[in-house]
C-alpha cells in the first residue's frame, strides 16, 4: 500500500459521515486532483514548561482538473475544509473535526494532525491577459495550522480492576505491562472513575503521575505514598500523645500495624490556642524510602487524613531536615480541622528535597548526595481553637504534581445508581469533567476539577498515585474502579 496524505473531516456523532481530500492523488502528470510537490514536515518544539505551540505545515501542490469547472471545484473544496476547521476550533458545539491524515507504507494505522486553519495562495495565473482560461491546472501554496502532535488513528484501552481499599493507592498505568507507544505525552481521550462496592460512594479524587522518564529507575513499589503517623516520632515533651490501635473500622490504613493512628488527648489546656509539635516523620522512618530516598523526589501535594472528636483544631505542616532547629523549618499554611469523621485535608505543596540537588554538598560528589535526603523531615504542629475535643492523625498522603495531575471534588457518585465521574480531553487541547447519571443515562453535574498535563508519559515505566474519598468523609472500605481510552501521540511522523 502506498503512502497517503489527505485532509479529512469527521462528524463526531456519526463515524460513517466522512469526507476527504486526497493530497497525493497519483501520477501528477496525468491524474486529476491534488499532488504535493514539496512538503518539509514541521516538528513541534516544547518550551521550558513542556508546552507545544501549534505548527504550520507548508506545502506546494499541483492541482489538476478535468476542465475549468472541475479545477474550480477542487480549489473550492480546500476552502471548505478551512471553513470547517476554523468553525470546529472556535465552537465547542461544532459536530465536525478536521485533520490531516498521514499513512506511511507498511503502517497499520494512520496518524492524525488536528487542524485549526487552512489558507492557500494560487502561485500561477489561471487566465491569460485577455481573461480567458488557458489551462486546467495550477500550483498552490497551502498552509495548514495544526495541533502540535500527531495522534494515532486508533485508541488504546486503559483497563484496570478495583483499586485496593487504602488511604492511598499506587499502580502501574501501562496496559498489561506494555510500554505506551509514542514520543509525546498521550491524550486522555476518556477516563472514568466509579465506586465499586454496593454501598460505595465517590465524591473527591486526587491523582498524580510519575514516570521513569523523569525519575530514572522509578518503581511505584519504592515511592512512599503513605506516611503513617505512627511511623514517626511523637513529641515526648508533651503528654497525651499516643499511638492508638483504633477500633473504628474505617480508621485503618496500611502501615507498620493496621489500624494504628496517633491520638492526641490534651492533658491540660496548654494546647488551647498555643502551637505544639505533635510528631515528626523522616524519610528514614520508612524502610522502602530509606533504601531509595531519590524515589521520593518531586513537587508533592500533601494530604492529611485526620479527624477531631468535637470542636475545632488547626494543623500546620513544617518541612526541613533532621539536624535543623525548629525555627529553620519551612512552614505551610494553617488548616482548620473540623470533621468528626475521618477525612482528608489539603495541607499545601512542598517539594522533596527542599534544596537544589544540582548543588554539591559533598566534596567527592558531583551532585547532591541522596543519602542526605534520608533526614528530610515533616513536622506536624497543632493547636485547639474551639471546644474540648481530641485530635486523631492517621497519615500523610503525598500526591505527585510536577509531571501531571487531576483533582476533582464536589460531586457524589453513587454505585447503587451506576454513577460515573468522566474526564475527557479533546484533540484541540480542551477538557471537561462531568458526573454521569447511570440511572437516567444523562449528565447529572458539571464537576469542579483542576488538571495539568494529565497525560501518560510514553516509552517508560509509569504509575498513578490516587487518593479518593466521599464528599465529606474518608471511608476506607470504599473501592474504586477506573477505565478508559487514551491516544498515543508523536512530535514527528513515525517511521513505517
Amino acid at each position: 500500500m502506498a503512502t497517503t496524505v489527505s485532509l479529512r473531516w469527521l462528524d463526531i456523532y456519526d463515524s460513517t459521515s466522512d469526507d476527504s481530500l486526497n493530497l497525493l492523488a497519483g501520477d501528477p502528470n496525468a491524474t486529476p486532483g491534488w499532488h504535493i510537490e514539496k512538503w518539509v514536515q514541521e516538528v513541534a518544539s516544547p518550551d521550558q514548561d513542556g508546552v507545544c505551540a501549534p505548527v504550520v505545515e507548508k506545502m506546494t501542490c499541483l492541482v489538476i482538473g478535468t476542465d475549468t469547472g472541475d479545477l474550480a471545484d477542487r480549489l473550492r473544496k480546500i476552502s471548505d475544509f478551512g471553513d470547517y476547521a476554523r468553525h470546529s476550533y472556535d465552537s465547542p458545539s461544532a459536530a465536525t473535526l478536521v485533520y490531516i491524515s498521514y499513512l506511511l507504507d507498511g503502517e497499520p494505522n494512520h496518524q492524525r494532525g488536528y487542524v485549526r486553519n487552512i489558507t492557500y495562495k494560487i502561485l500561477e495565473p489561471l487566465t491569460d491577459a485577455c481573461g480567458y482560461i488557458e489551462k486546467h491546472s495550477t500550483r498552490v501554496k497551502v498552509e495548514i495550522t495544526r495541533e502540535p502532535y500527531w495522534e494515532d488513528g486508533s485508541y488504546n484501552i486503559l483497563t484496570k480492576d478495583a483499586l485496593a481499599a487504602a488511604a492511598s493507592v499506587c499502580f502501574d498505568y501501562r496496559y498489561d505491562g506494555v510500554d505506551i507507544p509514542g514520543d509525546a505525552p498521550t491524550r486522555m481521550w476518556q477516563i472514568r472513575f466509579l465506586p465499586r462496592g454496593a454501598s460505595d460512594h465517590l465524591g473527591r479524587i486526587w491523582a498524580g503521575i510519575r514516570s521513569e522518564r523523569h525519575t530514572p529507575g522509578c518503581l511505584y513499589s519504592r515511592f512512599q505514598n503513605i506516611w503513617e503517623a505512627e511511623d514517626g516520632t511523637n513529641n515526648a515533651a508533651e503528654s497525651g500523645i499516643t499511638d492508638d490501635p483504633g477500633t473504628d473500622p474505617n480508621g485503618a490504613s496500611p502501615g507498620s500495624a493496621a489500624g494504628i493512628f496517633v491520638k492526641l488527648i490534651p492533658a491540660d489546656l496548654t494546647w488551647d490556642d498555643t502551637w505544639h509539635e505533635v510528631y515528626r516523620i523522616e524519610i528514614s522512618d520508612m524502610v522502602t524510602a530509606n533504601a531509595h530516598p531519590q524515589e521520593q523526589y518531586g513537587l508533592l501535594k500533601w494530604l492529611l487524613r485526620t479527624m477531631v472528636t468535637s470542636g475545632e483544631w488547626q494543623v500546620q505542616l513544617k518541612f526541613g531536615y533532621r539536624a535543623m532547629a525548629d525555627d529553620d523549618f519551612v512552614e505551610n499554611d494553617i488548616v482548620d480541622i473540623t470533621n468528626t469523621s475521618w477525612d482528608y485535608y489539603d495541607m499545601g505543596q512542598r517539594s522533596i528535597p527542599l534544596r537544589d540537588v544540582r548543588a554539591p554538598i559533598h566534596p567527592f560528589s558531583p551532585i547532591g548526595t541522596a543519602d542526605v535526603e534520608r533526614g528530610y523531615t515533616v513536622q506536624v504542629w497543632a493547636r485547639r481553637t474551639s471546644g474540648t475535643g481530641n485530635l486523631y492523625l492517621d497519615c500523610l498522603c503525598p500526591i505527585p504534581m510536577d509531571e501531571g495531575y487531576f483533582i476533582a471534588s464536589g460531586f457524589d457518585a453513587d454505585q447503587a445508581t451506576g454513577d460515573l465521574l468522566i474526564y475527557t480531553e479533546t484533540p484541540l487541547n480542551t477538557s471537561s469533567c462531568v458526573l454521569y447519571d447511570g440511572t437516567n443515562l444523562d449528565i447529572a453535574k458539571w464537576v469542579e476539577y483542576d488538571s495539568d498535563s494529565f497525560n501518560f508519559v510514553p516509552a517508560a515505566t509509569g504509575y498513578l498515585v490516587i487518593v479518593y474519598a466521599r464528599e465529606s468523609t474518608s471511608d476506607l472500605t470504599d473501592l474504586l474502579t477506573y477505565y478508559g481510552l487514551y491516544t498515543s501521540r508523536w512530535f514527528a511522523l513515525r517511521e513505517g
